[in-house]
């Protein structure tokens, strides 16, 4: 079984499924099959088209995974032949192990460009200086490091050179 992580993989095949139980039975959803660059392995991602947070992130990792306009919806029900998402598209997907009638398996719980979004709008040096000094984090950084031995406060001494000289070239 796949353990719980995040993984680089691919789209292997996908298609429209009907939702098996619950109050959505019978409905529609769309189904990835994600091959993981490393191992090869397949591990499943179901979204929903229901309204709500549901539907917003079922349109974002079907996006994330070449649908590039709503004309293209229609046909993730062909699967690959289809076209509607990109296989040769490398993504990010973050697996979970879930259990369920005394079967644990893994599945996709989100899809993500890779890299994620998290490097997206960054705050200027300038910003986080001042909150730096508002908020006494290098004073906070210089007492973690003296708890492990290290005396944060000063730069580091060039090392020696061994021939005798302060030249470190």
């Amino acid at each position: 079984m796949i353990l719980p992580g995040k993984y680089k993989a691919r789209v292997k095949n996908y298609g429209i499924k009907a939702v098996k139980s619950g109050e959505h039975k019978g409905e529609p959803a769309p189904t990835i099959a994600f091959e993981l660059i490393e191992t090869g392995e397949v591990v499943f991602w179901q979204g929903s088209f229901n309204l709500g947070k549901a539907r917003d992130f079922t349109m974002t990792a079907l996006s994330v995974c070449g649908l590039s306009s709503v004309n293209s919806l229609i046909n993730l029900a062909d699967g690959l032949p289809g076209g509607a998402l990109d296989p040769s598209k490398e993504v990010e997907i973050d697996v979970i192990n879930e259990t369920y009638n005394d079967k644990t398996f893994a599945k996709v719980a989100w899809v993500n460009e890779v890299g994620g979004k998290g490097l997206e709008d960054l705050m200027p040096k300038a910003t986080f200086a001042g909150y730096i000094q508002r908020m006494g984090l290098a004073s906070s950084f210089i007492d973690a490091s003296l708890k492990r031995g290290i005396d944060a406060t000063r730069k580091q001494a060039p090392t020696p050179v061994e021939d005798g000289t302060d030249i470190p070239f």
